[in-house]
């Protein structure tokens, strides 16, 4: 399903899946393209906490909605990367694996696009950057790759949650 009001590229589309809502069933992640891609996790934060990320100084995780933006470019590409992220047991290897699998509520993925192209639109859109650095030590042009969703860009971006 298209979704109007997430950032990208014009004309691209992304694909929406709710993973939480009480009068539709799961999706089927397996169904998600093995292309490469961008992709979006979406997550409700429900009370601080402190992320066991020593590179980044252990930082605090106000309570909110957030949006982490990923690359997917290797085997099996977005299907992969996006069933290896909800996993529950998994071997820890980004910063995006201290947030839990259960507390994403929702993934939009835009084929053939970038992590930063997602980054620009969620921080024009409103988004602020909670952690310098999170999720974008590989990127030097991205001050991170997650992005908390204030009331205005929740809305615009996230109604379907």
């Amino acid at each position: 399903m298209e979704i109007p009001g997430l950032p990208g590229e014009s004309g691209t589309g992304i694909l929406f899946i709710g993973l939480r809502t009480p009068d539709r069933p799961p999706p089927r992640l397996a169904d998600l393209p093995a292309t490469a891609g961008a992709y979006a996790l979406y997550f409700t934060i429900e009370a601080p906490r402190r992320l066991a990320v020593r590179s980044l100084g252990n930082p605090l995780l106000t309570a909110g909605a957030y949006a982490y933006c990923g690359n997917a470019h290797g085997p099996g590409g977005l299907r992969a990367r996006v069933m290896r992220h909800l996993a529950p047991d998994k071997r820890w290897h980004w910063h995006v694996d201290h947030l839990a699998a259960g507390e994403c509520r929702a993934v939009a993925i835009r084929p053939g696009s970038s992590e930063c192209g997602l980054v620009d639109g969620f921080l024009a859109a409103g988004g602020s950057v909670p952690i310098p650095g999170f999720g974008s030590s590989d990127c030097r042009r991205c001050p991170a790759h997650l992005v908390r969703l204030d009331d205005d860009a929740r809305s615009s971006l996230c109604a379907v949650i």
